[in-house]
């Protein structure tokens, strides 16, 4: 076998053209006398290095493996969910700032998602599993004004909804913020064919030890336009984390309404707005929940926004963005879990 096979068999074509042009380099200064023992050192440490670097691990990427759930998917739609989840999956890594991600379905249920080894793997876990549903509740409230609590309807005798024209879920929440500072739930109030029910984030049937230690905290339903049609994210139009605040260094996230939540943002607004500009109340408040967590209440300060808006909370810069570019790839069709997540050397070339 001649020099140059031998070393294409070793190196590969690459680094056989390489060697070569170092090896004339060499002859070259060997003839006309300049070369040194500097000049030598040197090109021996470029051969070496050349040699080092052959078949060693260079890059790295990490492989996601996620599982839908489609048990409350028609077997006809199945394939159309699979389809939007997989491109609301790569809006959401395109958002985070990963480019050209690798997404293959694998059978009925699976996606394996490949994505360069440099990422926040906790981060990108986040940002693929959270469902990311964005909405807009204010308390519930009689026909008279008056607002309505857990207790009330732990009260004798309440068969059905306070307010009738609203037949979404109601939510309870915590009172007390958790360390992120948002509010998760506690209780779902839902009418079912024989009554109300009570039930957890699972479904459960919450017993009434745990409904008791809750009654003091507000019934949220669903904040609607004139229309009835529901305030949520389908209608942004775009989101961007920002500072805020008074000195401008308090994270937020900014919100543009299309032109149909321009309209319905407003006419809730409108609802919602004190005139009188008076005290905290929950009777002037819009919620906003992600994923049925409230984030923020904030008070409702004018009768109209103009399409613009703000989510402010907890939040920190990192988080704001997180939220931000979850809210600007819609939320995921189906829940999906992570089955493994591995990272896969490759080798250099």
């Amino acid at each position: 076998m001649g020099r140059s096979s031998y070393l294409t068999l070793i190196l590969g074509k690459n680094q056989e053209i390489r060697i070569g042009v170092i090896m004339q380099m060499i002859t070259k200064m060997m003839r006309s006398g300049k070369i040194r023992v500097t000049y030598l050192i040197i090109v021996l440490i470029m051969i070496s290095a050349l040699f080092c670097n052959c078949g060693l691990p260079n890059k790295s990427t990490v492989q996601i493996l996620l599982e839908a759930d489609l048990s409350n998917t028609s077997d006809n739609s199945k394939e159309t969910i699979m389809e939007e989840l997989k491109e609301v999956i790569s809006k959401r890594i395109y958002a985070y700032g990963v480019s050209n991600p690798v997404i293959q379905q694998q059978g009925e249920n699976r996606l394996l998602v490949e994505l360069p080894g440099n990422i926040d793997i906790e981060a990108i876990n986040t940002l693929l599993t959270t469902i990311g549903f964005l909405e807009f509740r204010e308390v519930e409230r009689t026909s008279t004004g008056t607002l309505i609590y857990l207790k009330d309807y732990l009260s004798a005798n309440v068969t059905g909804f306070f307010d009738p024209a609203e037949t979404g879920n109601r939510i309870f929440v915590n009172t007390e913020p958790d360390a992120s500072g948002t509010r998760g739930p506690v209780v779902f109030l839902t009418m079912e064919t024989n009554g109300l029910k009570f039930a957890d984030a699972d479904g459960n049937v919450v017993d009434n030890a745990t409904l008791q230690k809750y009654n003091e905290t507000p019934s949220w339903i669903v904040s609607r336009g004139d229309d009835g049609t529901a305030l949520t994210g389908a209608l942004l139009e775009d989101v961007q984390p920002n500072l805020g605040g008074p000195a401008n260094n308090i994270p937020q996230v900014d919100i543009e309404w299309n032109a149909q939540g321009t309209v319905i943002f407003d006419e809730i607004a409108a609802r919602l707005y004190d005139p009188l500009g008076g005290l905290y109340n929950l009777k002037y408040v819009l919620g906003i929940f992600l994923d049925n967590t409230l984030l923020s209440a904030p008070k409702i300060n004018s009768s109209s926004f103009d399409g613009i808006g703000t989510i402010s909370g907890n939040f920190t810069i990192a988080s704001a963005e997180e939220l931000a570019n979850l809210l600007k790839s819609a939320a995921l069709p189906v829940p999906v879990i992570i089955v493994t997540t591995s990272t896969v050397a490759q080798l250099r070339k």
